[in-house]
């Protein structure tokens, strides 16, 4: 994987997207510098991205586009949950659909695993985009750091889920 770099502009068309699941120690400088861009000079999320001590026994997700980082998540097992955190796409390559390749990502690498439930809190402004994938809203909504979220979860064990399965692999 690359190092991370400051990027200013929009894929240029034809460009290549690619998920891969990175280990730790590799993901860090890269997962630090896009969760440093999007949460912390971003959105004032959070004021420190380093140090979660869940980093270290998750599986990490980097999105690149011809080689350059574009997005980040990452899945950490609790029992047969697969708890999806830290996802983050650059601002200038948003809607290209890392989002997507991130989270199909990360649901493949749950349900390879076993899980049966997915959960994760979604920023109330990406709820359609994750009930698309198949997430549903469970509870109330609770601000962390000033921003509105939605805790949501996914039966894998679903018939539905089920069917959808495919488009995950």
């Amino acid at each position: 994987m690359t190092l991370f770099k400051p990027i200013s502009t929009s894929p240029a068309p034809g460009q290549r997207l690619r998920t891969v699941v990175v280990p730790w120690p590799e993901a860090k400088p890269d997962v630090y510098g896009v969760r440093q861009e999007v949460f912390v000079e971003e959105q004032r999320l959070a004021h420190s991205v380093v140090d979660d001590p869940d980093d270290q026994l998750s599986v990490h997700v980097i999105a690149s586009i011809d080689g350059e980082v574009a997005g980040i998540g990452r899945v950490t097992f609790i029992a047969d949950d697969g708890q999806i955190a830290w996802v983050a796409v650059r601002r200038p390559l948003r809607r290209h659909g890392v989002g997507l390749a991130i989270m199909r990502q990360l649901i493949g690498v749950c349900i390879d695993e076993g899980c049966r439930i997915i959960s994760l809190n979604a920023q109330t402004h990406a709820l359609s985009f994750y009930e698309r994938l198949g997430f549903r809203p469970l509870g109330r909504r609770f601000r962390m750091s000033g921003i509105e979220h939605q805790h949501m979860m996914m039966d894998v064990d679903d018939r539905e889920m089920r069917r959808r399965e495919s488009r995950y692999r």
